[in-house]
């Protein structure tokens, strides 16, 4: 894949989401850009595509972001097949 940046508007439409999506999740510190320049323009490469999709399948079922945020700071398979349990239960 390439390692090619792309602005936050081109981001957003390659990954289907919008730009005020991927400000807020960066101000909350959960999907930072790869690069911001000097100007404070935010850019996104396309190996960010993945993690941004598992946040979206995580908000899907229901997950909090203050969840999901700490899952990615310990960032264990066994700490999301617990979140993912655990969602289960209270979907249930």
């Amino acid at each position: 894949m390439s390692d090619e940046l792309f602005k936050i508007t081109e981001f957003a439409k390659i990954a289907s989401t919008n730009r005020k999506t991927l400000q807020y999740y960066d101000e909350i510190g959960l999907f930072p850009p790869a690069h911001v320049a000097e100007n404070g323009y935010r850019y996104y490469s396309l190996l960010q595509l993945d993690r941004l999709a598992l946040i979206a399948v995580l908000r899907d079922l229901g997950l909090p972001l203050r969840e999901i945020k700490q899952y990615q700071e310990r960032g264990s398979a066994e700490e999301l097949e617990h979140l993912l349990e655990t969602q289960s239960t209270k979907i249930d």
